[in-house]
């Protein structure tokens, strides 16, 4: 599909003309409209050059074209103009998103996986942005207007849960962050013990004696201690328990105090504050300390010297769909906790261009 109305990939010698995300979507989905079902679709990379747009607002525009149902994609072979079909009624599923980060690559995978699953399970997503933190009485009313099947939400507690079943006492919850004991919530989250075993074997590779485990969750220092043989049955492995608020200059006060070779650290954005107050307090020796940490929302901040123990974000939202939606039309998957492995990404070598040996890792 090309600007000027033809079939087929764009041409060099097009007019080209720059669209804001709003004006590019009203002119693809005209010129959707003109074309014959199952036409091929220019690849997202050359709309971008086409239309003078980012890569980044061509995403956005054909995963909305394609939660629509006006295009559809074949792995490997490309995307295709969709089939005019009779509307029918969508199961709508409200994503209450506290991230509100939509250049970062981790989040784009994963509402790109949420958007894909949901076009192919005849749904559509209802995005709720709740910068920091839900607000209980507006994700209430987000559930609660009618068609609304299901919740994705980073956790539901005992009093939320309470309050969003009064408002929709028929819907299905999926969280992201940790399980729930209610029998009607699901959860697709990161293996944290995982997460401890592959971080604790990378770093006793490089004979790191003591370790510092900064951790989030305890699964994670649960799944340290399982292999603490390496360190003397535990007695090598510093806990540091953080959070949101955590002070990271009084952590890595802690880390350096403790003589330790190596860190694994949970939650990447206390990683990032970590490593930069480390290098500030004692140079020397953050140079010699071998750190890793889960990558799964800054990813794209840790810098090149932190092995990354990343999770697939477009697999993530594929399967927080594809659980909600068995959820609601079958029943089953209820009380499914579901966990999702880490991919170990070594650091970039000393010496070598940091940034590239970065992005070849996470193409991986």
């Amino acid at each position: 599909m090309s600007p000027n109305g033809t079939n087929g990939a764009t041409g060099a010698g097009e007019i080209v003309a720059a669209f804001a995300g709003d004006s590019l979507y009203e002119h693809l989905r005209t010129r959707l409209a003109a074309l014959p079902p199952h036409q091929t679709i220019a690849s997202e990379r050359k709309l971008a050059k086409t239309y003078g747009v980012s890569a980044s607002t061509v995403r956005r525009v054909m995963d909305r074209l394609l939660e629509e149902g006006r295009i559809y994609k074949e792995q490997g072979r490309g995307t295709f103009v969709a089939e005019r079909r009779p509307k029918k009624k969508l199961l709508d599923i409200v994503w209450a998103d506290t991230w509100g980060d939509a250049e970062h690559s981790y989040y784009a995978r994963r509402r790109h996986g949420i958007v894909t699953q949901a076009a192919t399970c005849g749904m559509r997503v209802l995005m709720e942005s709740f910068p920091g933190r839900l607000e209980a009485e507006r994700l209430c009313a987000a559930v609660g207007r009618a068609g609304v099947a299901g919740l994705i939400a980073p956790w539901v507690d005992g009093d939320l849960h309470t309050r969003l079943k009064a408002a929709n006492p028929r819907l299905r919850i999926v969280t992201t962050a940790s399980a729930s004991s209610e029998a009607d919530v699901a959860s697709v989250r990161p293996d944290h013990v995982a997460v401890g075993r592959e971080g604790a074997r990378w770093l006793s590779r490089g004979r790191t004696g003591r370790i510092a485990v900064a951790h989030a969750s305890p699964e994670t220092l649960a799944g340290v201690m399982s292999l603490a043989h390496a360190w003397r049955k535990g007695a090598g492995v510093l806990a540091l328990p953080v959070g949101n608020d955590t002070d990271a200059a009084q952590l890595a006060r802690a880390v350096l105090k403790g003589g330790v070779g190596g860190v694994l650290v949970d939650d990447d954005r206390v990683a990032v504050r970590l490593v930069d107050q480390l290098r500030r307090q004692r140079r020397a020796a953050f140079e010699k300390m071998r750190i890793a940490s889960l990558a799964n929302v800054g990813e794209d901040l840790l810098p090149p010297s932190v092995a990354r123990l990343a999770i697939d974000g477009f697999e993530a939202g594929r399967l927080l769909v594809a659980v909600l939606h068995q959820m609601v039309t079958g029943g089953t998957f209820l009380h499914t906790d579901v966990r999702l492995r880490p991919r170990l990404i070594e650091p970039a070598r000393a010496g070598g261009d940091a940034r590239g040996a970065k992005k070849r890792g996470a193409r991986r």
